[in-house]
């Protein structure tokens, strides 16, 4: 069974469908956004929406293959988003249908995408330089590769985050990725309001 879940406090259940024996509607199991990108099966056109942490990138995704492509929520490695403007750069860890919806199996979280479609989208993303301003929707985004002195917090907010989904880890995934380019409690202070419990569990992601 297949089921579409809102992400939020509690999950809302709200359509049930059938699988077949080969998957979803016949499909493939789900992949990793990265690896479609990277294989040309999916494009992306995405701008920021004023925020810094959490859904901030908003746009569409467009499958380009002759069949329905499943992507898992979680992006393995999270995508590095390079702003066209002044704003700033996005870090980019899961992946939803607008309205932060996405489907579920029991054992995965991906969203789907009809041959030759495409279907709006949002972001869950991190500001990855701290002295810029947050990203607006007129400035748009294009992967890339990440900075070095990003590459491993990036991997590990990721991990920590597919294991600890239901968990909102929000501010602590911000801190996280501040921190470990050296800015401090008082810094990051300026920036979002935060408690000792998030800082906390940023320490855990960073030694994670």
């Amino acid at each position: 069974m297949k089921i579409l879940e809102k992400l939020g406090k509690h999950h809302v259940f709200l359509v049930c469908f059938l699988f077949t024996a080969f998957g979803v509607f016949g499909q493939s199991a789900p992949i990793d956004l990265g690896v479609a990108l990277s294989n040309g099966l999916v494009t992306l056109s995405v701008s920021g929406n004023g925020n810094c942490a959490g859904p901030s990138v908003e746009g569409t995704i467009k499958n380009h293959t002759s069949t329905e492509i499943s992507i898992n929520v979680n992006i393995t490695d999270a995508l590095y988003l390079v702003n066209s403007g002044k704003g700033q750069n996005m870090l980019a860890t899961n992946i939803y249908l607008s309205g932060l919806e996405y489907f579920t199996d029991g054992l995965s979280r991906f969203i789907t995408i009809e041959a030759g479609v495409s279907v709006g989208i949002v972001f869950e993303a991190y500001c990855a330089d701290y002295e810029k301003d947050n990203p607006t929707i007129f400035e748009r985004f294009r992967v890339s590769v990440k900075p070095v002195a990003i590459a491993s917090i990036s991997a590990k907010i990721s991990k920590y985050s597919a294991i600890n989904f239901n968990v909102d880890l929000t501010k602590a995934k911000q801190i996280a990725l501040w921190r470990y380019q050296g800015k401090s409690w008082r810094e990051i202070a300026e920036k979002i309001d935060f408690t000792s419990v998030d800082w906390e569990i940023a320490t855990e992601i960073i030694n994670f």
